[in-house]
């Protein structure tokens, strides 16, 4: 199954802001891509840094991010 990026971008949104984070690009790239990172909805600050939207997304798929609820 191929899923596009906006509907990557946007289911990994949605764990987010079910886990009371927010999912924000960084001021960086990987591999030419670029980064994303999680913070605290409410306090804005930085829980996880460093992600490309693909491996957000297999992480969001495989409950990792669920750790990260605040």
């Amino acid at each position: 199954m191929n899923i596009k990026h906006s509907e990557a971008l946007k289911h990994v949104r949605l764990i987010a802001k079910f886990n009371g984070l927010v999912f924000v690009k960084q001021r960086a790239t990987i591999n030419n891509n670029q980064s994303y990172q999680f913070n605290n909805r409410t306090t804005g600050l930085c829980i996880a840094s460093n992600f490309t939207l693909w491996s957000a997304y297999e992480n969001c798929l495989s409950g990792y991010i669920d750790i990260l609820k605040q």
